[in-house]
């Protein structure tokens, strides 16, 4: 995600790019279909909105399997965290939690 990002800001750094949003979605929605959104806004050139955006798109629909959503059982998860941790404190959290 940080490399997208990076691109995400070499875009909007282009003339003409006026602003560049994501919405990555929300893989634990309770609805199937919750997709990466890209939106490119430009000093009127929808051209160039749209060669950038689909950019953007591309580059997230080449890494999508990056961003499939990891489920771990919640004790397998704490000792994982624990391993990773170092003797540092942990913090945990359920995204999924309303």
């Amino acid at each position: 995600m940080l490399s997208f990002k990076h691109l995400a800001r070499d875009v909007e750094a282009e003339r003409g790019v006026l602003n560049v949003s994501y919405l990555p979605g929300f893989p634990f929605a309770d609805i199937p279909h919750t997709n990466f959104a890209v939106i490119v806004t430009t000093d009127n050139n929808p051209a160039q909105a749209h060669t950038a955006a689909v950019k953007l798109a591309a580059y997230i629909w080449e890494r999508r399997s990056q961003f499939v959503a990891k489920h771990m059982p919640v004790d397998e998860a704490i000792h994982a965290a624990m391993a990773e941790a170092r003797g540092e404190k942990i913090v945990t959290s359920d995204p999924r939690s309303r």
